[in-house]
């Protein structure tokens, strides 16, 4: 999910005790999805196997004007090894 910053009176974000943004609305969702035979129709050097990428709206309508390029450029350097996955030993370790 993606949200929108608090904002202080002058439009500048506000952050928590962390230095973390504070969020507040959902402006938007990504999601990825594997599915056997999926991404066969990219090239190599965009394919994340069998990963397909997608963005939605706040009000959960596709986003057609996302740049989903991004999600693959962003994921390829993974590799094979973790799957695309940033999050991949964490869910490896969960399934123990």
């Amino acid at each position: 999910m993606q949200y929108a910053a608090k904002l202080d009176p002058q439009g500048v974000p506000e952050k928590d005790a962390n230095g973390r943004f504070i969020k507040t609305n959902i402006v938007a969702y990504t999601v990825m999805e594997k599915r056997t035979g999926w991404g066969a129709e990219y090239p190599d050097n965009v394919r994340n196997g069998e990963w397909e990428y997608q963005a939605f709206k706040a009000d959960k309508t596709p986003n057609t004007a996302a740049n989903l390029t991004a999600c693959f450029n962003c994921h390829k350097p993974l590799g094979t090894a973790a799957d695309y996955l940033f999050s991949y030993d964490r869910l490896k370790n969960a399934l123990r």
